[in-house]
C-alpha cells in the first residue's frame, strides 16, 4: 500500500527534524533555527513536489510553526530541574 504524502506530514517531518537540530546542538537562535529551516526546505523539494507548494510556501509554513519550538528551551531545558507551582 502507498504512503499518501499530506500538507501535515511534511510539516511535521521538517519542524521534527528542526528541532532534533536544536536538540542536538543545543542550539536555539533564532538565526540558527532559521538556517536549519532553510536547510530542510531544500532538502525537501521532492516532498513539496508531492503537496504541490512553493519553496516559498514551505518557508512560510515551517516558520509559523516553528514558533511554538523557540519558547521550548526557555520552558523545558535547564541545568537544573524547573517546578512548576499552580
Amino acid at each position: 500500500m502507498p504512503t499518501v504524502t499530506t500538507p501535515a506530514l511534511v510539516w511535521g517531518n521538517m519542524l521534527h527534524e528542526v528541532m532534533q537540530a536544536c536538540l542536538r546542538k543545543d542550539q536555539w537562535e533564532t538565526s540558527r533555527v532559521d538556517n536549519k529551516i532553510k536547510q530542510v526546505i531544500l532538502n525537501g523539494l521532492n516532498e513539496h513536489i508531492n503537496i504541490d507548494v512553493t519553496i516559498e510556501q514551505a518557508k512560510r509554513e515551517v516558520t509559523t510553526r516553528v514558533k511554538g519550538l523557540l519558547a521550548f528551551p526557555e520552558k523545558c531545558i535547564s541545568e537544573w530541574p524547573k517546578v512548576s507551582l499552580p
